[in-house]
């Protein structure tokens, strides 16, 4: 649910608008375009990648050529019209040293897709990714143990009694470090599931993706943001959405206005965000 909402919200500042597109094979960037005349750089870059996915899916040997026509270097693929190489792509090099460094590139980058197609490849990934799984279980446990710690060491801290003020103080601590574990916990398997994604080449461009995505949102001044009907303002130290929880909490546990912001562990990480 929280990752749905993540990607779902609306992000002010897109990658689209940018003047450049990565030339990527299963993922992997390879080096950027820039617009040339009429062609923007994402048209340029995606042609560029759907010609790459079919040469590494051929069964004929990759020939990376640089021939010369006009003024500009063209990079062919089995004497297929790859790209033309500007003098913007290009910069601080020439387009004749770019060119030479990017027919390298592809060369070697589609040997490698290749290569990671193999039986024998994908078999070593698989045990290896049963292994990080397992790692990744382990892990899960020990964030659960540790919290239980945590929680054992902290409850005396909070002197609470038998009255009800205090009841739901203990009801909003047991609240806040069960969300930390689930946050700890996701946080965990999500950097699994990606990283292990970006381990088979069927899979690598996905992770990539989605990697990109959360870049571009983090890396975003606005962020949309439904909790509350607001908008949460990247490096604004009272945002919409602490003044819009602040309020939640209070209405939720029928908190006075009065009390205390530092009687409770929620309150105390609101009142400082």
């Amino acid at each position: 649910m929280l990752l749905f909402c993540f990607f779902s919200s609306p992000v002010v500042a897109q990658s689209s608008q940018t003047n450049f597109f990565p030339v990527t094979v299963d993922g992997r960037p390879i080096f950027k375009l820039k617009n040339f005349k009429d062609k923007t750089a994402q048209t340029r870059g995606k042609r560029v990648n759907e010609i790459l996915q079919e040469v590494i899916q051929s069964e004929k040997t990759a020939k990376v050529k640089i021939e010369k026509e006009g003024k500009s270097p063209i990079i062919r693929v089995n004497g297929k019209y790859l790209l033309t190489v500007t003098q913007d792509d290009a910069n601080p090099n020439s387009p004749k040293e770019q060119s030479e460094i990017w027919r390298d590139k592809l060369t070697k980058a589609i040997e490698r897709a290749r290569e990671e197609r193999t039986t024998e490849f994908i078999r070593s990934r698989i045990l290896y990714s049963i292994a990080i799984i397992i790692f990744a279980v382990i892990g899960h446990r020990f964030l659960g143990h540790l919290l239980q710690l945590l929680r054992a060491r902290i409850t005396p801290l909070l002197d609470i009694g038998s009255d009800s003020s205090d009841e739901q103080q203990h009801q909003m601590f047991n609240l806040l470090s069960k969300g930390i574990l689930f946050l700890l916990q996701t946080i965990l398997w999500v950097g699994i599931t990606l990283y292990i994604a970006n381990l088979f080449p069927l899979t690598s461009q996905w992770s990539f993706d989605i990697i990109s995505n959360i870049i571009i949102a983090l890396s975003s001044p606005i962020v949309g943001a439904s909790t509350f009907g607001r908008n949460v303002i990247i490096g604004e130290r009272k945002s919409s959405y602490i003044v819009g929880l602040k309020k939640y909490i209070r209405r939720k546990w029928m908190l006075p206005l009065s009390f205390p912001q530092d009687k409770t562990i929620i309150l105390l990480l609101t009142y400082y965000c």
